[in-house]
């Protein structure tokens, strides 16, 4: 197995944080609609996404940039999921969310390249977005920096992030959530840089408070673990609450984890969920929120919580404030979590 394959594969503090903090965050939102929901994201061959949120999920578009894995995914699907409507897409999810369709491939001796969209608009005459669940289970940094085509593959993911808000998908306008996991490591140099600048340029014009929740983001000491995780939390937070806004959209973190993914790579999970508001002017108001979410960790043992917060969060993060970002947990899980950290 390469170290590049390994990121495809789960870990058990992947498998944690999917059970114990994906899974109630889905499930109040599927309480929520009372329906099934729509899921569109990275599965894998294994599905273990699926597997684990089977009886919320409704109908999945699924993405894979392995022809190989991805016709394993379908296999899974009609084995396993025989209640679960779905539509796979062939190619770089970046890519795909852009263009609203994957690369062209041969299926069951016909060409196929489907549209995402999961739902015909009539007002709009085409197909438009309807999930209720996005997740970006990446393999890789947050900016894909190496290469001679890193810049442009960096500028596909932020554009791509910036495309999931645009106001003519449906679901823009309905409660949603977006989860999306990457690597830690920050390389080389200049992603580093990159992100250390967007953040320093967002808090110019910024309030007290946020300028100095991005100086924590930005600050780092010798041996700092968390150091690119913080810069990655920053950087998604800022352009999500922009993409957000201009959407109309109310934006809560929910928390970032840091976790052990496959082979020991070290890996980030972030969870944002989205209300619509009503006004009519967008603001930048919940930056603040986004960039103050708190900062946890799986621990793998038998007892319960079996997620905790770290030690060190962003400034402005109270017990009360910590408390709301993780309101979906069970209320004993979450009681324990916040005496634990405080």
């Amino acid at each position: 197995m390469t170290s590049q394959s390994a990121g495809y594969y789960s870990s058990e503090e992947k498998d944690i944080i999917r059970e114990d903090f994906d899974f109630p965050l889905l499930e109040r939102l599927y309480r929520q609609k009372n329906q099934r929901l729509s899921y569109f994201g990275l599965p894998g061959a294994d599905a273990l996404d699926i597997k684990s949120w089977h009886n919320m999920i409704g109908e999945i578009g699924a993405v894979d940039r392995n022809l190989e894995n991805l016709e394993k995914l379908e296999a899974q699907l009609d084995l396993y999921f025989s209640d679960i409507r779905y539509n796979t897409h062939y190619g770089e999810i970046d890519d795909i969310i852009i263009k609203n369709q994957g690369k062209r491939r041969n299926a069951h001796g016909q060409s196929i390249n489907r549209t995402v969209g999961n739902y015909y608009e009539q007002s709009m005459e085409k197909r438009v977005w309807r999930f209720d669940v996005v997740y970006l289970d990446y393999f890789g940094p947050f900016l894909p920096l190496q290469g001679r085509r890193g810049t442009k593959r960096a500028m596909n993911r932020t554009a791509a992030l910036r495309k999931l808000f645009d106001t003519d998908r449906v679901d823009a306008w309905q409660p949603w959530i977006l989860l999306i996991t990457v690597d830690t490591r920050l390389y080389p140099r200049k992603a580093r840089a990159i992100l250390g600048e967007y953040l320093k340029h967002e808090g110019q014009d910024a309030s007290l408070d946020t300028r100095r929740a991005l100086n924590y983001l930005r600050s780092s000491s010798p041996g700092d673990e968390t150091s690119a995780v913080k810069l990655i939390h920053g950087a998604a937070s800022l352009l999500i609450s922009n993409a957000a806004s201009n959407a109309n959209l109310d934006a809560q973190a929910r928390g970032t984890l840091m976790y052990e993914g496959a082979n020991g790579h070290q890996m980030i999970h972030m969870a944002f969920e989205f209300v619509p508001r009503n006004e009519i002017f967008g603001t930048l108001s919940g930056r603040l929120n986004l960039l103050t979410a708190p900062f946890l960790r799986p621990v793998k043992t038998e007892a319960t919580p079996r997620l905790a917060l770290l030690p060190n969060q962003p400034p402005g993060l109270t017990r009360e404030v910590a408390a709301g970002c993780l309101e979906f947990l069970d209320p004993d899980v979450k009681r324990a979590m916040l005496d634990q950290w405080s």
